[in-house]
């Protein structure tokens, strides 16, 4: 299979879950951090920064950060 494959994505975003230990809802996070990853997107902006801190080659921001970069 091609590496943009549907297998390809849900096996990382299954490396994702067990990686770094998520459960419940947080998997769909799990899932859109795989995605990001395929695509090579590094930042996301987020208001529930928490549940995307765990991921170590991700930047996580906020709205607030964005709008006043001093805080």
């Amino acid at each position: 299979m091609k590496d943009g494959s549907k297998s390809s994505k849900t096996m990382r975003s299954k490396e994702n879950i067990k990686d770094y230990e998520v459960k419940g809802k947080q998997t769909h996070d799990a899932r859109l951090v795989a995605a990001m990853e395929r695509h090579q997107i590094v930042e996301v902006i987020t208001f529930n920064d928490a549940h995307f801190r765990r991921y170590k080659n991700l930047t996580v921001l906020t709205p607030q950060s964005v709008a006043d970069p001093t805080s």
